[in-house]
């Protein structure tokens, strides 16, 4: 099995904000505890206020698509959906070069 990484992008609406970002937070700190997880790291743009990027690795793509398919996304899905302006597709990775983590 090989290493999948995952990147996903959502804008959110301008009056949800706030409470995307603090949903967000939740879940990154949940998904912590998912099996198969090896990263999962979440950010906002600085030049654009609502605009958050997930930076995911998983163990396998079976242990990612049971992320997918599991509870704990759903529920996030069904507690901020009324937030989201636009959801980007998930974008998967193939690496390059392995840089320096500090």
């Amino acid at each position: 099995m090989s290493v999948v990484t995952v990147t996903g992008a959502i804008q959110a609406k301008k009056e949800h904000v706030d409470a995307f970002r603090s949903a967000f937070i939740t879940y990154t700190k949940a998904c912590a505890n998912e099996p198969g997880v090896l990263v999962f790291n979440t950010h906002e743009a600085i030049d654009l206020p609502g605009y958050f990027v997930a930076y995911e690795r998983w163990e396998s793509m079976e242990v990612f698509e049971e992320h997918m398919q599991g509870k704990l996304l759903a529920d996030f899905v069904a507690a901020t959906g009324e937030f989201i302006e636009h959801a980007e597709d998930p974008r998967f990775l193939n690496p390059l070069a392995e840089g320096v983590v500090k």
